[in-house]
Parts: C-alpha cells; structure tokens; sequence
C-alpha cells in the first residue's frame, strides 16, 4: 500500500501583519483597516436594510502595506455598484489611492450567486485550520514492515490526508458592513490550499467567490494566486 504526502511548502516571510496565514483580526486590525477605507474616500454609510457594502482587501506578501487593491461592492435598492482602488505606499502610509473601475451591475442575479458562495456568512480561515491540516492520528501514521520466508518484504502504512504550509501568497480581507452588523473574514492563498484540500467546502466557495468578483471587474483569474505552489510527493 502506499502513502502519499503532498506538502505545498514556501518559505518566503511577507512583511506585512497578516501575510503567510497568520492573521491578525482583532479590534485593532479592523479599526486599522476602517482607517485605511477612510484614507481610500469611503464615505461614512448609511445603509438601508438589505443593503450592504463589501470591500475586498488584497494583499500580496513582499509588500508593504496592508492592501495592494481593494474591491468594493455597494448594494443597494437600484444594483451593485462597482469600484476597484490601487494603492500606492510610502512606507507605511498610504501615497495614492488610484480608482481603476466604477460602474453599475443591474442584474440582481449576481448578488444571489454570491449569496449562494455565503459571501456574507463564511468563516474565518482560522476556524478551518483542524480541517485544512488535521492531527494526524497515530494509528495512521504506523508503518508495519512484514518479512516472509522467501525474504521478501512488505510495508504496509495507512493513506494520510495532504498538508500544506503556504508562507507567502496573497491575502483577502473581507469586511461585510449592514445597516446593523459588520463582520470580517480573511484567507491567505485559498487557491493553492483549495487545491490540496478539495474537501474544504469553505475554500471552494471563497475560490468561487473571488472568481464571480474578479469576473465582476473584469480582473483575470489567474491572478488569485500570485504564486507556483511546488509539491513534494513521497510515496512509501
């Protein structure tokens, strides 16, 4: 029997507070980040139930700053309204806040599939990370060698699930601002993690998610995740 291991592992360190998976979103992160949305020319909300405004944060490691572009998307009563931001740093300060898209989506259809990916509802990644690289088991990780008369041998040793370890990639932030609530969640690199663990419903919807919003703004796919993931597969 064999077993196979597939580790995604990159051992790049990002400079920023929430690069390489490890995210902080505390009281302080979201006060930084409403901060940033002022400094950007969001004005102030006032939403109507049903309403909503997302923005999307995108980050990619190796740079400074806490966003390299942000994705807005404004629900209201009458369509989605559509901007995306490119964000020029100076150290640690934002220098330019440059609008690249501002349109009008009417069709109402496009909010129900988002809907359908739990745009509003889904999890922090942080709360999947018993499912993205569960404890192994001990029992599964015995290997038992058997030698017969005619020496030969055999290994035996159960399948384990695939891990992965991704330190560099890009980030997503997501803040989902009501008329009542406001709620984050962020994910570094779910391509590549959705990849290794298909199983994952939560990465596959926000993989799905990111798609129908790039598609939105006309942004290419490809670059949800900035990086080659490399695997080393070893097999027993």
């Amino acid at each position: 029997m064999r077993q196979v291991i597939r580790i995604g592992l990159l051992l790049l360190i990002g400079q920023t507070g929430w690069a390489g998976g490890v995210v902080d979103d505390s009281v302080k992160a979201s006060a930084r980040f409403e901060h940033l949305a002022q400094q950007v020319g969001l004005r102030d909300l006032r939403l109507k139930p049903a309403e909503y405004q997302v923005r999307i944060w995108i980050n990619e490691s190796l740079t400074y700053g806490d966003a390299d572009e942000l994705y807005v998307i404004d629900k209201k009563e009458t369509g989605l309204f559509l901007s995306h931001y490119a964000l020029q740093w100076r150290q640690n300060t934002i220098k330019k806040a440059r609008r690249l898209v501002h349109k009008q989506v009417a069709d109402t259809l496009v909010w129900q599939q988002l809907l359908a990916d739990d745009l509003l509802t889904l999890p922090d990644q942080s709360l999947l990370k018993d499912n993205i690289n569960p404890k192994p088991n001990p029992r599964d990780t015995t290997v038992r060698v058997s030698v017969h008369s005619d020496s030969g041998v055999t290994i035996r040793a159960k399948k384990t699930e695939p891990r992965a370890i991704m330190s560099d990639g890009v980030n997503y932030r997501f803040d989902i601002v009501s008329a009542n609530t406001r709620r984050s969640y962020t994910y570094h690199c779910p391509v590549g993690y959705a990849g290794v663990k298909p199983r994952v419903v939560e990465l596959q919807k926000v993989v799905s998610l990111l798609k129908r919003i790039f598609t939105l703004f006309d942004t290419p796919t490809s670059s949800l995740c900035a990086v080659d993931i490399p695997q080393t597969r070893v097999t027993v």
